[in-house]
């Protein structure tokens, strides 16, 4: 008997641990889906800014509850109405003291938002069919196309309501479906109102969802008896809408809001199919794109279609496709038609509560492909996955499709505006976004025409009593989407009566990003200032520059460093004229450098005679920078051939007082090192370098102790593996005591990476390892990574070649003479009539390489008195001002090499001849020079022969 017992409950027992443990695997597949859109969701949340949209989120979010609900937005002289609900605000309210105030964090509920879709849409899927095999397959599907939606991963990367009614509107939806289906379904009515109210309270277009699902209840309560039920729920339906007529009535007949149009059906219901499916990221104008498109509209047909046929009732298939159907197109159609009232759409936000249903029958539609045909199961799977992927690449790693970089904007002018500037918006609404962003609670900021106004007469007095107020004006240029300045009286105004310093863009996609920083101080003087320096310096063909100073007696404040140049003469310039400064420590470590447009403002070119001409040029101090007196030097160039027009000059001394520098901007994560040192981040001027260039990194170091025992190594690891260059030096600068590291700070370092000539184009990553005691490696980790490694990666930049020019120059002299094996001096250009003592010698020499040269050569110019043969003016340097050297010239490459010779003012009158060539500054070896075939004497080329008078 028991033996008979086993035997007849085994198949039983087997067949309910399958069930089990196929449960099992089920819930282990849906953890795995739930974690691959966290995953993506927090990927690169704040790799971009806020948009103009996001800036109205911390800014309602920080209202009091009651403001809130209220709908009320506080805009300089006005109280004006936000166009959406107030639930979505009143959960940031509440999850910003939970989170944070970061964009990451106030980002963080949509991401949640968007995760929870993935659950509720795989029991949605499991729902919509009676089988249970296909039951199961249509949920897994529905969730994993939610998982890896562009569109739902894009709005989930956003501090807006989308994603939060999306998913509320969504288990509403749910509620009513499994309503349809009960035996009892009263309790689902209590769980759809409460969804459906939260949902219409986040966005009002959930409304039109719900108004089109109404007839499911009626048809559902009918059937059931419950008629009395009806009325009651009909009754509170309205009261509940009556608090919400003043905000949404009103709006059906104020003419078109700012930045709508109408936009044809046509438009809306391709964005059901591509917008729902691939997101914003994609060029819908590529063929494959475009088949795509075509592959999940045919899905969706066959999703409409259905696999539920079997086993299902004629009435249960009619009442999923139009459930469904509704679900999909009820936002659309209702937008469509309040569109004839007032244009109602501006892009697939504004119908994605509809996108949870494009899922689920495309999910539907691969199914019913997988069960007739697994060919076309996979060329369905194809469809459904491809696209995404495509999608999400543009999202993550294609800079075209970034959100308007406002916030890089900010931090431009934060680092770069003095402690009495003012900072003008001509557009209100960005104010919201720089609240946000702002760091600085020294700096002012307004917005002009003030909100609500239009701009007039009030806005011009306003403008000249802030020219008297603040030295200098940053105005963002993005104008007033609502038209309050039609004809850019702001801007007119500024360009017209103060002086164009400098200008900044950043990206931007919706608006305009840019700002100009405009001076407010007279620009014509009659003398250099008393607390200025004067000069006599001038540069080729360039102005006079008569004088320079800075504000506070030489005492630099941060976080820019203000130098006001002095010009005499005609400014009529060409715009690739530059003016190249640096700043040097004590010891002659370059600590900043960075060119500036010499004459930014076009209005004004042309100034004869006495007056001087005050231009100001900011140079934006280094985070670290150690306080003391540091050498301002100044070079002129030209930008377009990057040739000097002179040596570097000494401007003066300045005092960076201590605490000037702001603290370091990073983004990203450092590097921890195990024996507490961290690497909090670097800041490079450039990402893109040419061969044979120094890159400075400013690098910033925080540490728990004393490191005195320990160097780091920095490795540039080139494209193929290979380590091109490598840096090794004790962590901190050099002023400072490693026995004095200050705690929970973090303290500046600069260094240099040398770029060998040769190395090829490419991105190069830097690597560190950090060394201690006897050369033994200390473990080290990016700051996200839980384990440590012998070195890790952290930094890139991309080498690019110099352009190749072969084309032979008109020069005034041709030599054509030989220099070594691989070069020739093709020949030069000298204005003899400018040699006089005390002026400069403008001299132009013009290189040909016949091959790549073996050697690192420095071009010599020496300037030698025919009496003694001694030099009395020379240069030395590597060709092209210091960026070519000679190893990485290329074969048939022509380059253009120019210097300005200075001659001493004590320059006797009598006969010079100036000569150049090429040496080995190890060695000091000259090779071999000959001209038409004969070696010249001491490998050098008399260029020209000059009679210099000192009486003139």
């Amino acid at each position: 008997m028991s033996t008979t017992s086993q035997m007849g409950r085994g198949p039983v027992a087997e067949a309910l641990s399958l069930w089990q443990n196929a449960r099992a695997m089920r819930r282990w597949l849906l953890l795995l889906l739930i974690l691959l859109a966290f995953g993506l969701r927090v990927y690169h949340l704040d790799h971009f800014g806020f948009w103009q949209d996001e800036g109205l989120t911390p800014l309602r979010s920080g209202y009091s509850l009651s403001q809130i609900l209220s709908n009320q937005i506080i805009l300089q002289e006005a109280v004006t109405q936000d166009t959406h609900p107030p639930f979505y605000y009143i959960v940031i309210h509440l999850t910003r003291g939970l989170f944070g105030r970061s964009d990451f964090a106030f980002r963080y509920p949509s991401v949640l938002s968007a995760i929870l879709l993935v659950p509720i849409l795989y029991q949605f899927g499991r729902r919509l069919a009676q089988s249970r095999r296909t039951a199961v397959q249509v949920g897994l599907l529905a969730a994993l196309l939610a998982a890896v939606n562009p569109l739902q991963v894009w709005y989930a990367q956003e501090a807006r309501m989308y994603s939060l009614a999306v998913l509320l509107s969504a288990l509403a939806t749910y509620a009513l479906w499994r309503a349809l289906s009960a035996e009892r379904p009263q309790r689902w009515i209590v769980v759809y109102a409460l969804f459906a109210g939260l949902a219409f309270t986040t966005h009002y277009t959930a409304g039109i969802l719900v108004a089109a699902q109404v007839p499911f209840w009626l048809w559902l309560l009918w059937q059931r008896g419950q008629r009395r039920l009806i009325l009651i729920g009909l009754g509170l339906g309205l009261l509940l809408l009556i608090p919400f007529v003043p905000f949404t009535v009103p709006r059906l007949f104020t003419g078109a809001e700012t930045n709508y149009s109408y936009v044809s059906p046509l438009i809306m219901l391709q964005d059901v199919v591509h917008g729902f499916a691939l997101g914003v990221t994609v060029d819908f104008s590529q063929w494959y794109v475009k088949l795509l498109d075509v592959g999940m509209a045919g899905l969706l047909a066959a999703g409409v279609v259905g696999p539920w046929r079997a086993g299902t009732t004629r009435a249960f298939r009619w009442r999923a496709r139009s459930f469904l159907l509704v679900y999909l197109l009820a936002i659309v159609v209702g937008l469509a038609l309040g569109s004839l009232i007032k244009p109602m759409y501006q892009g697939v936000r504004h119908i994605m509560i509809g996108s949870p249903a494009l899922l689920l029958l495309l999910s539907l539609g691969v199914v019913t492909l997988w069960q007739r045909a697994r060919p076309l199961g996979y060329a369905a799977l194809a469809v459904v996955l491809v696209g995404p992927l495509l999608a999400l690449n543009g999202l993550y790693f294609d800079d075209s499709y970034a959100k308007d970089d406002v916030r890089a904007l900010i931090d431009t002018i934060e680092r770069r505006a003095g402690a009495d500037d003012l900072v003008v918006y001509n557009n209100a609404v960005l104010l919201g976004l720089h609240w946000h962003y702002q760091q600085r609670s020294d700096l002012d900021v307004t917005a002009l025409p003030v909100y609500p106004y239009t701009a007039g007469g009030n806005t011009v007095d306003k403008l000249e009593t802030l020219r008297d107020q603040y030295r200098r004006i940053w105005f963002v240029v993005d104008p007033p989407a609502d038209g309050r300045d039609p004809g850019g009286l702001v801007a007119e105004w500024l360009e017209t009566e103060l002086l164009h310093l400098e200008s900044h863009t950043a990206f931007a996609r919706t608006i305009r990003v840019g700002a100009v920083a405009y001076d407010t101080r007279p620009w014509r003087l009659a003398t250099v200032p008393p607390n200025g320096q004067p000069l006599q310096m001038r540069w080729g063909d360039l102005p006079e520059l008569a004088g320079w100073h800075i504000a506070a007696d030489g005492v630099v404040q941060a976080p820019t460093l203000w130098l006001d140049l002095l010009w005499r003469g005609n400014l009529a310039l060409p715009t690739d004229h530059q003016l190249r400064f640096r700043l040097l420590d004590p010891n002659q470590r370059i600590w900043l450098d960075e060119s500036r447009v010499l004459w930014a403002d076009r209005k004004r070119q042309r100034l004869n005679g006495d007056p001087l001409l005050r231009l100001s040029y900011g140079l934006t101090l280094p985070a670290g920078l150690p306080p003391g007196p540091y050498t301002v030097e100044l070079l002129a160039w030209d930008a377009e051939t990057g040739s000097a027009l002179g040596d570097w000059t000494a401007l003066g001394s300045v005092t960076v007082s201590a605490g000037a520098a702001p603290q370091p901007t990073l983004s990203g994560s450092g590097l921890d090192f195990k024996n507490g040192l961290h690497l909090l981040g670097l800041q490079q001027p450039d990402s893109v370098i040419r061969p044979g260039h120094s890159l400075p990194l400013q690098l910033f170091w925080q540490a728990d102790r004393s490191m005195s025992e320990t160097v780091f190594r920095l490795e540039l690891v080139g494209p193929d593996d290979q380590i091109w260059f490598s840096y090794l030096s004790h962590p901190g600068p050099d002023w400072l005591e490693s026995a004095l590291w200050p705690a929970d700070q973090p303290v500046g370092e600069l260094i240099g990476l040398t770029f060998p000539v040769e190395a090829p184009s490419g991105t190069y990553r830097l690597r560190w390892r950090l060394l201690g005691p006897a050369d033994n490696p200390i473990p080290v980790k990016p700051t996200w990574r839980p384990w440590y490694t012998q070195s890790a990666t952290l930094g890139t930049v991309t080498v690019e070649e110099w352009p190749l020019v072969t084309t032979l120059p008109a020069a005034d002299t041709i030599v054509q003479a030989q220099i070594g094996p691989a070069i020739k001096l093709y020949g030069y250009d000298i204005d003899a009539s400018a040699a006089r003592p005390g002026a400069t010698l403008p001299v132009t020499l013009y290189w040909r390489a016949r091959e790549v040269p073996e050697q690192n050569l420095f071009v010599f110019l020496h300037l030698v008195s025919e009496a003694d043969q001694e030099i009395v003016a020379q240069i030395d340097r590597i060709p092209v001002n210091l960026w070519r050297p000679t190893r990485g010239w290329r074969a048939g490459e022509v380059l253009t090499d120019s210097y300005q010779l200075p001659l001493p003012a004590d320059l006797p009158s009598g006969t010079y001849t100036l000569y150049t060539g090429l040496y080995n500054p190890d060695t000091l070896i000259r090779p071999p020079l000959s001209l038409n075939g004969e070696v010249l004497p001491d490998g050098r080329l008399a260029l020209v022969r000059l009679t210099i008078d000192s009486d003139q």
